[in-house]
């Protein structure tokens, strides 16, 4: 398990949510290792990883342009609901 894993695990809280998305900002290696956890559609750790990824997206809207195909393509996958609904509000942004 890697620090980020670690510290998406350590407190399952809306300020540790916040505090990572905050500390990762924009950085796209940091946000890809994210995409890659929730993608792994592991209980906890893929929607807190999930939830720190939505609210670095709503930051940085751009970062998510180049993840809209995967997420289609994953969509059906998840047996998680936190983590569909999370990913689907992005749709719904660009739809508006």
């Amino acid at each position: 398990m890697n620090k980020l894993e670690e510290q998406l695990i350590s407190d399952i809280s809306k300020t540790n949510v916040d505090y990572i998305a905050r500390s990762l900002s924009d950085n796209e290696q940091y946000f890809h290792q994210l995409w890659q956890i929730i993608i792994r559609n592991e209980y906890k750790i893929s929607v807190m990883a999930a939830w720190v990824w939505d609210n670095i997206a709503m930051l940085h809207p751009h970062l998510i342009d180049n993840y809209l195909a995967e997420i289609i393509e994953h969509l059906p996958k998840f047996t998680l609901d936190g983590i569909k609904r999370l990913l689907l509000t992005h749709f719904a942004a660009i739809g508006s």
